[in-house]
């Protein structure tokens, strides 16, 4: 006996829907809706990562059908792009900032070398008054 035949874009619309609901789709909630549809993807483990992102697209697709106009082509020409980003940065293949590999206990050991090479040889072991 075979499983039902899940239709992931209907679910997924449905819940699409409800996420917009409240405040529409517009360029300031873009990313938090995508990612939440992400999210929501992610629950179907048989589904390989373009699969989702093309139901995703799909969905967005389907919502700018049938908003007769209203919606901005520019959300789905920049929808591709962003979910590669979103998916590069959760799978940490994307740095945006550079920076050298440093622990506090070696910033703290350089602080304290310097200020050694700073005073003279014979002060080091003296005690402070």
């Amino acid at each position: 006996m075979s499983q039902p035949q899940v239709d992931y874009n209907a679910e997924l619309y449905a819940q699409f829907k409800e996420l917009i609901s409240k405040e529409g789709l517009t360029p300031l909630n873009i990313s938090r809706i995508c990612v939440s549809l992400m999210q929501a993807t992610e629950r179907h483990t048989e589904l390989k990562g373009h699969e989702k992102k093309e139901l995703i697209l799909n969905v967005v697709k389907r919502y700018a059908d049938e908003d007769s106009g209203n919606f901005s082509s520019v959300f789905i020409d920049m929808l591709p792009d962003l979910i590669d980003t979103f998916v590069a940065v959760d799978k940490h293949r994307l740095v945006i900032a550079n920076k050298e590999a440093k622990g506090c206990c070696i910033d703290i050991c350089n602080i304290f070398s310097k200020s050694l090479d700073k005073q003279p040889h014979n002060s080091v072991n003296k005690p402070v008054v």
